[in-house]
């Protein structure tokens, strides 16, 4: 069984992992929300789900492997009120909030 995601087609089908909400967002924040949170093992995938406030995120690692944050104007922009999909490194990715009360839920996919 194969499933198509965007241009990616991926043999197998997908498997919820686990969710995560994340309020504490005033600061970038990567997927381990601050260490309270382990990405589920096999996840490579996950499913975006803003609500509040928009948010900004980044995933552009610098030469040193370290992440460089998104910061309230800079990074990619999701609004409030609408969902997206990222498949990348998961241990790179980081939010933030655009201004105060942003609330981002976070599904995990894996094979």
């Amino acid at each position: 069984m194969s499933t198509k995601i965007g241009d990616v087609v991926v043999v197998g089908s997908l498997r919820p992992l686990g969710f995560h909400q994340y309020t504490n967002l005033g600061a970038a924040v990567d997927l381990t929300d601050g260490g309270t949170y382990e990405i589920p093992e096999g996840a490579h995938e996950i499913r975006i789900n803003v609500t509040t406030q928009n948010v900004r995120w980044r995933d552009f690692p610098r030469v040193d492997g370290v992440t460089t944050p998104p910061t309230a104007t800079i990074g990619m922009q999701i609004t409030a009120g609408s969902d997206e999909e990222y498949r990348g490194r998961l241990d790179w990715i980081e939010f933030i909030e655009e201004v105060a009360g942003a609330v981002l839920n976070i599904s995990f996919y894996g094979l």
